[in-house]
């Protein structure tokens, strides 16, 4: 098996409670040999998603007025600098922390197990 079915699992809770809430998220999980995230774009003030493995930002189409349609495009810039600054921070602290446990130890890691869902669908 070349997934972990407890992170598969936790990762479906997580979405369920991103999309409860109706909320963006950027989440990493973790079990020994394995890794997973979960990256949520899409809540309903956003006009960001993840189309092909690509973001894309739409609101042309969309049944809204202009003044809705700018206040969605400035939400979801506020949620890109929020999750984009965010995340970068936590992935800076997370490097420079495995570097410094990785030379104590003298680690040498494989490819973390990581699949992605798609992947899995396939």
């Amino acid at each position: 098996m070349q997934f972990s079915p407890k992170l598969k699992k936790a990762a479906q809770e997580i979405k369920g409670i991103l999309e409860r809430y109706d909320i963006a998220g950027a989440v990493i999980i973790h079990t020994p040999g394995y890794s997973e995230y979960v990256l949520k774009v899409n809540p309903s003030y956003s006009c960001a998603k993840i189309e092909g493995g690509m973001l894309r930002f739409k609101t042309k189409g969309l049944p809204l007025s202009p003044a809705l349609k700018k206040q969605m495009i400035a939400d979801t810039s506020n949620m890109m600098a929020g999750l984009s600054q965010v995340s970068g921070t936590m992935s800076l602290n997370l490097m420079a922390g495995s570097e410094k446990i990785d030379k104590m130890v003298r680690a040498r890691h494989t490819d973390m197990g990581h699949t992605s869902q798609t992947e899995l669908d396939n």
